[in-house]
């Protein structure tokens, strides 16, 4: 639906990066010894950091989810993230180092401490907030399903989703206060929504819920031809 994203190679690699952060980590459930699993997903997220590196804010954010869901939080696993986190850095340094130029870099980490002007909206367009909002609406939706009726589930199913429903509430957050950062914010967005409007779509069986369904469905394509013919209307 969100066609807009396309052309961008770097949020595509950030994208899949993400999810692999998530496979690796939900991997590492209930493990203080899953080291490797814990390595490997905040490597994920020291290898999108290279494109995008406000992407870092998250850190803290998979180290509360790590302890209060994932529980495996440990010592090994704390120094296990820190070195995936560092890693890809070895080797982007490096390359800086042998041109003798470290300036760049340093530069990058200096990005984390400019922010934009808050809620400056002046750069999102209509295709982008259309987009943003039925995925946020989709996601919300998720959520209350899933507060609802998370009794049902297990309890890790809970707990994975329960980490989905912070990464939720922290992308739309940070997308309404930094909008600049929009395309590579929706795509993380995009990955936490089609879990929980997953969970609403499949556990779900009234004939209200299945109105829902179809709605989505026809919302999506229509939202879709939207993105992807309108600008060529301008010519």
């Amino acid at each position: 639906m969100a066609s807009f994203l396309f052309p961008s190679i770097q949020g595509a690699i950030i994208e899949v990066a993400f999810i692999a952060t998530c496979i690796f980590l939900f991997n590492a459930y209930q493990n203080p010894r899953g080291t490797g699993s814990v390595f490997y997903a905040f490597a994920m997220i020291g290898i999108s950091s290279i494109f995008f590196v406000q992407i870092l804010y998250y850190v803290p954010i998979l180290w509360f989810i790590l302890a209060t869901n994932i529980l495996a939080l440990s010592t090994r696993t704390i120094t296990a993230s820190i070195l995936g986190l560092i890693i890809p850095y070895w080797f982007v340094a490096g390359y800086y180092a042998s041109t003798g130029n470290m300036q760049p870099f340093i530069d990058h980490f200096c990005e984390l401490a400019k922010f934009g002007k808050l809620f400056d909206y002046s750069m999102i367009t209509t295709h982008q907030t259309v987009t943003f909002i039925f995925i946020a609406i989709l996601g919300i939706t998720g959520i209350i399903h899933f507060l609802r009726n998370s009794y049902n589930d297990k309890i890790k199913t809970r707990m994975l989703y329960e980490s989905f429903i912070a990464f939720e509430i922290a992308t739309i957050v940070f997308t309404i206060l930094q909008p600049q950062h929009f395309d590579f914010l929706l795509r993380i967005l995009i990955i936490s929504t089609a879990a929980l409007i997953g969970h609403f779509i499949t556990l779900t069986h009234t004939w209200i819920t299945n109105i829902a369904f179809h709605l989505i469905i026809v919302i999506t394509l229509l939202i879709t031809a939207y993105n992807l013919w309108m600008p060529s209307l301008t010519f």
